[in-house]
């Protein structure tokens, strides 16, 4: 049996983010991320982050994110791989796919 794996991304503060519209702005804290890679190659990933820019520490409106490897500039200031197997990258496929049953709205919760 091939396995996948498990790839955990941090991002450091103030790295550069670019949202899905072309706007730039310094993350304010950091920002952590996953990748999920099958054993065919395909990936998916998700980060879970404010809907709108964030501008202080207060919870506000958040949402899942599948776009975080290419919105966050250069390289993560740090990564982890872990090897998981076919059952485990199916369950964290169908939880980062669930909003519905765990979001706050049904598309989003609070960051």
């Amino acid at each position: 049996m091939e396995s996948s794996l498990l790839k955990l991304h941090i991002e450091s503060a103030s790295t550069l983010y670019t949202d899905r519209t072309g706007n730039s702005s310094p993350s304010m804290a950091g920002h952590v991320w996953l990748e999920i890679v099958q054993a065919d190659g395909s990936t998916k990933q998700a980060g879970f982050a404010p809907i709108d820019h964030k501008t202080g520490l207060s919870s506000v409106p958040g949402q899942v994110y599948d776009n975080d490897g290419p919105a966050y500039a250069g390289s993560s200031y740090f990564s982890a791989t872990y090897r998981i197997t076919e059952g485990q990258a199916k369950l964290l496929e169908r939880f980062i796919g669930a909003c519905p049953n765990f979001c706050v709205n049904g598309i989003s919760f609070n960051s």
